[in-house]
């Protein structure tokens, strides 16, 4: 299926999860896509995107399919949901952001090493 404007991914993971008293794997798949910007290109460290999982691929691709239909009608009301990650609170889009720079006062920034003299501190 082509989604317009979209770039999309698809994945698969296996992993334990206890059953009973035994470990049983467990696979998931993954249907992730990517909402173009106005050039038409796709960059999901930049752009707003969607990861849906299912237990078949399909189950997986109609969730996300679902979510891109909503997303591409929505004006992206976004919240920070964690130090690099912005969530859109109506479509639940995501979007990755820089980690913030931690501000320091002024006086610590300011503080200057001693200098060194042959490997033994000097007097400042």
């Amino acid at each position: 299926m082509i989604w317009v404007g979209a770039l999309q991914t698809k994945g698969q993971l296996s992993r334990l999860e206890p059953y009973k008293k035994d470990v049983r794997v467990v696979t998931v798949y993954t249907h992730t896509f990517v909402l173009g910007n106005e050039k038409g290109l796709a960059d999901d460290r930049e752009d707003p995107f969607y990861t849906a999982t299912g237990a078949t691929p399909e189950e997986a691709e109609a969730a996300a399919h679902m979510v891109y239909l909503r997303a591409t009608a929505c004006t992206h009301d976004m919240k920070r949901t964690s130090p690099t990650l912005l969530e859109c609170s109506h479509c639940g889009v995501q979007q990755r952001t820089p980690m913030h720079v931690s501000h320091q006062p002024e006086a610590k920034a300011k503080q200057k090493k001693p200098a060194r003299l042959f490997g033994l501190f000097r007097a400042s």
